[in-house]
């Protein structure tokens, strides 16, 4: 079922399969409900180039530093985490919005950079600091006369 639609019939048995798929959901006066577990994204992430290194931040709202791992190989940053899950014990969700569960972003980074970068996590977001390697300095090179 791709593509364009071509008459009013196809229209409807397209619209009738989407009321199907739909039609397990649970309903809300704010709109459909998803289940408990099902939100879950790669983290949102801003990247900023300085002088002297490369910034990256990281939206991880509710996450714990325990619960992340950062790698930096072959200038692709890696980050591996879980979100924690706020739940309480017999509750049941009505609106589950916010990302749960495991999550993992890889960033290609620019330039040469040095290790290790510098991670901190407050407020939700974790900004990993990143400094470009130190360039060889320029120097003369002496030309002999050949034979």
């Amino acid at each position: 079922m791709g593509g364009v639609v071509r008459s009013a019939g196809e229209l409807l048995r397209l619209t009738q399969h989407l009321r199907e798929l739909l039609e397990g959901a649970t309903s809300h006066p704010d709109g459909p409900v998803m289940p408990a577990g099902s939100a879950s994204a790669e983290p949102a992430a801003d990247v900023r180039e300085t002088d002297d290194g490369v910034i990256v931040d990281f939206e991880l709202p509710g996450c714990d530093p325990d619960r992340l791992t950062l790698t930096l190989a072959e200038n692709v940053l890696r980050l591996h985490g879980e979100y924690a899950d706020p739940g309480e014990p017999g509750a049941a969700f009505l609106r589950v919005e916010r990302p749960r569960g495991r999550f993992s972003r890889a960033i290609d980074l620019p330039g040469e950079l040095a290790s290790p970068p510098e991670a901190t996590l407050a407020r939700g977001v974790l900004t990993v600091r990143l400094h470009k390697a130190p360039r060889p300095p320029k120097r003369r090179v002496p030309v002999r006369e050949g034979s």
